[in-house]
């Protein structure tokens, strides 16, 4: 994943049981997009944020 968008935050969706959605943090727009995504009946709702320390919640707050 690193190679494709980098050592930024990302912010992560497990929303969906058979794939994970993910974005650059720093993109406003697009962590828009995928919290406007929602969740399955069977996946994890809400947003995560990845950093190099690990998986975390994701503030409601905009992205950084």
């Amino acid at each position: 994943m690193v190679l494709h968008a980098g050592e930024a935050p990302l912010r992560v969706s497990l929303g969906r049981r058979e794939y994970v959605l993910l974005c650059r943090e720093s993109d406003a727009s697009e962590c828009e997009a995928l919290a406007r995504l929602g969740h399955a009946p069977d996946g994890i709702p809400g947003l995560f944020r990845l950093t190099a320390e690990g998986l975390s919640p994701a503030s409601p707050a905009s992205p950084r």
